[in-house]
């Protein structure tokens, strides 16, 4: 488990520096590509700060911001599709109490 939880932040870090899409499944479910943008620590874990461009969402708004728990990710692929940076991104937004890497 930790070297998998090791890998995941790897692909994290790599996909934030280099402005990478991900494939993640979330909870257990089907398939999202994401954005990453923020990766942090909030007092309920670490948590990962993405704009969704497709795949699943239960409210069914995509594209969409979303805050993923990593914990909660399965399974995550770095994708060779890179992104730019969106104008609503706002690095400003305290979206976790402590960073550990974002754009």
């Amino acid at each position: 488990m930790v070297n998998n939880q090791l890998r995941m932040e790897e692909l994290i870090w790599q996909s934030i520096r280099d402005k990478k899409l991900l494939k993640i499944n979330y909870r257990g479910g089907p398939e999202r590509i994401v954005e990453p943008y923020v990766y942090g620590r909030d007092k309920y874990g670490l948590k990962l700060s993405a704009y969704q461009l497709s795949g699943y969402s239960i409210s069914g708004s995509i594209p969409e911001w979303r805050l993923f728990k990593v914990d909660l990710i399965n399974h995550m692929v770095q994708l060779d599709q890179k992104f730019q940076v969106r104008r609503t991104y706002n690095p400003d937004y305290e979206i976790v109490t402590e960073v550990i890497c974002m754009i």
